[in-house]
């Protein structure tokens, strides 16, 4: 049986926007363990919604 490429797209696209929706809610660096992650929860968000830079870059 083939499966058609545009069903595994539809389960391959979303996954890394929803990991990068979840990343920025914790404070996390590449560098550590996935445990020492901190809730950051709305403030990373905050943060560049309010920065005139990122506004400017759009």
């Amino acid at each position: 049986m083939i499966i058609d490429s545009r069903s595994n797209a539809g389960v391959a696209c979303p996954y890394p926007v929803i990991s990068a929706l979840r990343l920025g809610f914790y404070d996390w660096n590449m560098g550590t363990p996935w445990a020492q992650a901190k809730w950051a929860g709305w403030t990373s968000f905050e943060i560049v919604f309010i920065d005139p830079v990122m506004w400017r870059s759009l």
